[in-house]
């Protein structure tokens, strides 16, 4: 829903207290998939995310609450706060040669309606980002139900 950056531990804690008060003030919501699609949209593929239909609505909430609970705890979000719900599904690497680029983007193309699939959302986790030799590693920090 949003990515803060680089932060210390002083800083979590805020972003703890702002992810507790925007659960709070939501109640569950089903997500449903919709299209495949990839970033950018025109040429070779660098994203590839998954679109979703039903529950965007409750997701915008849950978003804008989040947003308003980071700018109480003082964090600036700027035009950083524009909300697309998508599922990313991967990043191609830099480095692949273009032939299996081509391949990639065209099997986008071909497979766009996926699913629907329906995604309960029940929770909001804040999660830690670990760079890696082989990729980015997701870490939960906390977890608070949608109530």
């Amino acid at each position: 829903m949003f990515f803060c950056g680089n932060l210390d531990w002083a800083d979590i804690d805020r972003v703890d207290r702002a992810a507790a008060t925007a659960a709070g003030g939501a109640g569950p919501f089903v997500l449903t998939t919709d299209i495949l699609g990839a970033f950018p949209p025109h040429g070779p593929a660098r994203v590839v995310w998954l679109g979703l239909h039903d529950g965007v609505d409750e997701a915008g909430r849950l978003h804008r609450s989040l947003i308003g609970a980071l700018r109480a705890e003082g964090f600036e979000v700027g035009g950083r706060a524009d909300f697309s719900p998508h599922i990313t599904l991967g990043r191609v690497r830099q480095g692949v040669r273009g032939d299996d680029l081509f391949r990639i983007t065209a099997s986008i193309a071909r497979a766009r309606r996926i699913g629907p699939v329906r995604i309960p959302v029940n929770h909001l986790t804040v999660m830690e980002s670990l760079s890696g030799q082989s990729g980015p590693t997701y870490l939960p920090i906390s977890r608070y139900p949608l109530t």
